[in-house]
């Protein structure tokens, strides 16, 4: 997510899911989801191009 910049911060959150749904358990992908989801937003710029 942090060094990766060219893959979506989207994608990245969804493929750790999967894999977390995969060999962990499908309750602990809400989980991972809201911690990566809060990391998402610490990274994002405060003003994305485009905007």
């Amino acid at each position: 997510m942090r060094f990766m910049q060219d893959i979506p911060l989207s994608v990245s959150i969804n493929e750790a899911v999967e894999i977390c749904k995969k060999y962990g358990g499908e309750e602990d992908a809400p989980y991972i989801n809201g911690v990566l989801g809060s990391v998402a937003k610490l990274l994002e710029p405060e003003n994305p191009e485009g905007e």
